[in-house]
């Protein structure tokens, strides 16, 4: 009998280390992955690693986000709405938030700790200060808006221009002769043949 509870007692020890080297392995790669945070307000990405605080993520990538409570998740100054990433926010994710707020999905930023890629909005009238790269690509966008606009009203104008000349002004004989060309004169009657 005791031969038999030394093979089952080394298998038993063996099982549990297994356990804990396939569970330190697991949390080490875990450690390893990044996940991306997108921003709908302005489009920008960033990543993090692997159970990053959302609000700290936030503002290390340039968001001004505030946490009146310190991150203790009973002020709701942090909110931020998931739109991808989180099935379903605990208690301490939601906090303060009521009604409308939690159905529409909006959560606190300081309590998620980020698992998945993710896909926000943020409340924006709480956010102080936004990223230079939101900065420059909107600026970017409305650099090329003003381009584009400029453009189409100097194509506009030479297109004017190019009709006033199209539509006869000039010495020209009609709509499609050039300018300084001469007006013909009319053609004389055909002389009648003799003979």
């Amino acid at each position: 009998m005791m031969n038999f509870l030394i093979p089952v007692a080394t298998l038993g020890g063996l099982a549990v280390f297994v356990g804990l080297i396939l569970t330190l392995v697991s949390r080490l790669l875990k450690v390893e992955k990044e996940f991306t945070v997108r921003v709908t307000n302005d489009g920008n990405e960033f990543t993090v690693g692997w159970n990053a605080n959302l609000a700290e993520a936030l503002k290390a990538a340039g968001y001004g986000i505030m946490t009146s409570c310190g991150g203790q998740g009973v002020c709701g100054t942090c909110r931020v709405r998931i739109i991808e990433g989180l099935d379903e926010p605990s208690p301490a994710q939601v906090g303060p938030l009521k009604g409308k707020l939690r159905k529409e999905g909006w959560v606190l930023s300081c309590q998620v700790q980020v698992q998945n890629d993710l896909v926000i909005e943020l409340f924006a009238p709480l956010v102080s200060s936004w990223p230079a790269v939101a900065k420059a690509r909107a600026e970017a966008e409305t650099e090329a808006k003003a381009e584009t606009k400029a453009k189409a009203e100097t194509e506009a104008k030479a297109g004017a221009g190019a009709e006033v000349k199209a539509g006869g002004e000039g010495e020209g004989e009609g709509p499609g002769a050039p300018p300084d060309q001469p007006k013909s004169k009319p053609e004389s009657e055909p002389k009648p043949k003799s003979g």
